[in-house]
Parts: structure tokens; sequence; C-alpha cells
């Protein structure tokens, strides 16, 4: 199992050194058990200009999940991997622990998700007593057919 481990590791590793510039996405999540948990994936464009995404870590996290304590998962991620220098933006949600765990983090630029945005915005617009009203005739226009 080992060796498997470890020729899955070498291609990683290959992969990002023959790489100028790696992007990142990330998120925490606590389980319905209180542990957390932490992903972080790298994407970039290899020299034949394929775009290729790997995950880095996938881990529990037994620190709180501060600003402080996740950028330095980031940079010890990054440490690891060997591309201090090369990441240019980490896509992460909105929550604010990792906003300024990304923002603290130097020569990265953090970007919220756009879907993780969306997300929110349409989830808050449901919420609207007129939108929430007419969903609701809807669907009962839909149930009386």
């Amino acid at each position: 199992m080992r060796l498997l481990e470890d020729d899955v590791k070498k291609k990683v590793e290959d992969k990002l050194k023959n790489s100028d510039y790696v992007a990142i996405d990330t998120d925490c999540w606590t389980s319905r058990s209180g542990d957390g948990y932490m992903n972080i994936n790298a994407h970039l464009i290899d020299p034949n200009w394929e775009q290729q995404s790997v995950t880095l870590c996938g881990k529990e996290v037994e620190e709180r999940h501060t600003a402080e304590n996740l950028a330095d998962c980031h940079v010890n991620v990054s440490s690891e991997w060997n591309i201090d220098g090369k990441t240019t933006a980490i896509v992460r949600d909105n929550a604010s622990n990792i906003v300024a765990a990304t923002t603290s983090i130097p020569k990265v630029k953090g970007i919220s998700c756009a879907a993780h945005t969306l997300n929110l915005s349409v989830k808050d617009a449901l919420k609207n007593e007129v939108v929430s009203s007419l969903l609701q005739k809807c669907g009962d226009i839909v149930t009386f057919f």
C-alpha cells in the first residue's frame, strides 16, 4: 500500500514542480460529531497546456478554525508540496475566518467562490416574503396540474 501512496505523491509532486503558477481552493467544515476538517486542492496548467487538479490535503483539523490556524495550515501545506511562491490565488467561501486567513498570507490573493456567493444570494432572496409567496403559488399550480 505504501508503494502506491509514494507513487501517487511523486506524480503530484512532478505536476507541481513543472508548473510556474498554482491556484488553490479550500474548504473547512465541522462534522455532526464536532470534528473539524480542511480540504486543499491545487489547480494548474501543465506544460502541454492541459488543466490539472490535485488534492493536496484532506485532513482533520484538531485546532479551532481561527484565521491564524487556517493560515498556518495553508502555509504548511504549501511548504510541504514546495509551492511557496507559486500560489497566485486561494478560492474560498465567505466565512470571516478563512477570509482573514487568506488575507494574511503574503503574495496570495483570496477570492470568494462565485458559486458559494450566488448560493448565499439565492437563499437570502428566498427569505423575501414576495418571492416566497410567488414560489408557493407556482408550487400550488404545479400540484394542481
